[in-house]
């Protein structure tokens, strides 16, 4: 019975990316370079992602592991961005060819690669104002795989202590306060993708978005030994111009002058920055996977660079803006996009201007 269910499984998958490929393949260039749902990744990298999962077998995937390093994240944004740079039409060709494709990870059954495919539509075609191909019942074998294996994969995903009801579908999971919605949102929240709250009704919504529909997972028990961290870091980066970690990091810190709303004191927290043609500092607001704006935004005073204190104006990017600069700072510190797809949001981006000239 199992290898009946797998069929319909890979069957479901196999229509799903050809679906995909006819959506896709209608496209402009401009809509390629559109941000995607995957935080770092434009749509034409999403697709980039499919295709090799399509194409790829388990030797394959073990020897581009030894080649990329052997961190799944490091290999998935990797590929997905190489495989991204190349033509538009080759690659919707490849996804139609290698649609029949049944790579899935080890120890993982057949839906989560169905997981994959809807998922990643989402991502893809959400953002343009298209929806992709779904049928509710195709969504169910997931929902039933996410639901055991979802807390793995997605790190603390937002619907522990909720119940989950579908209604499209005959379908719910979970005890606490109600979320209901479509079987595929559901899905795509079970996936972290925060972007997705709108489509979905019931109290269980309130509390997510206060960041409560989820226990404390491992970013929520090291943010304590992270904060004593930055103290130390921003001392040493604002008297000597320089730390430790400053040196291992990829790009360039400094560290943002803020003042506590009730107390007036100043505080300083080491960020990472990359500037603009018009000498802007470019800096991500992740408020450590809160759907608010980091506390900072309303309290800067100026920002510390090698030992020189600089009053900054924070102004916050929007649309293609905003997808350009995550775009930028996931090329130069790989782990931004694994950091926004753990706290399943849209992480905004700011350019913190000068009020005075800046040599």
């Amino acid at each position: 019975m199992a290898g009946v269910a797998g069929e319909v499984v890979w069957a479901e998958v196999a229509r799903l990316r050809h679906a995909l490929a006819d959506r896709l393949g209608g496209l402009d260039e401009a809509q390629w370079e559109q941000g995607s749902w995957c935080p770092g990744w434009r749509v034409r990298d999403v697709l980039g992602h499919l295709v090799y999962l399509a194409e790829a077998t388990r030797p394959s995937v073990l020897r581009d592991a030894v080649r990329n390093g052997v961190l799944p994240d490091r290999l998935v944004d990797r590929t997905a961005r190489q495989l991204g740079a190349e033509p538009v039409p080759a690659l919707v060709q490849r996804l139609r060819a290698g649609a029949g494709g049944r790579f899935h990870l080890w120890a993982t059954p057949p839906a989560v690669a169905l997981g994959e495919v809807l998922v990643h539509s989402a991502d893809a075609l959400r953002p343009l104002g298209v929806e992709p191909e779904v049928r509710p019942d195709g969504v169910a074998p997931v929902l039933a795989a996410y639901r055991r294996l979802g807390r793995l994969a997605f790190h603390g995903a937002p619907q522990r202590g909720l119940r989950l009801v579908a209604t499209d579908l005959d379908w719910t999971t979970g005890q606490g306060p109600v979320v209901q919605g479509r079987a595929i949102d559901l899905l795509l929240l079970m996936a972290n993708r925060g972007q997705v709250l709108p489509q979905l009704s019931g109290p269980g919504v309130a509390r997510i978005e206060a960041g409560g529909g989820r226990r404390p997972n491992w970013v929520d028990r090291t943010q304590a030994l992270w904060r004593v961290g930055n103290r130390i870091e921003a001392f040493q980066l604002r008297r000597l111009g320089a730390s430790p970690m400053a040196l291992l990091n990829r790009g360039e810190l400094l560290v943002i002058e803020t003042t506590g709303r009730r107390s007036g004191r100043r505080r300083f927290t080491p960020l990472g920055y990359w500037r603009d043609a018009q000498g802007a500092f470019l800096v991500g607001g992740g408020a450590a996977g809160k759907t608010r704006l980091p506390d900072w935004v309303a309290n800067l005073r100026a920002v510390w660079v090698r030992r020189t204190r600089i009053p900054v104006t924070p102004q916050e990017l929007k649309g293609a803006d905003r997808d350009r600069a995550q775009h930028q700072a996931a090329a130069i510190w790989p782990g931004v996009a694994r950091y926004a797809r753990l706290s399943g949001r849209v992480i905004p981006y700011f350019r913190l201007v000068p009020t005075q000239k800046v040599r």
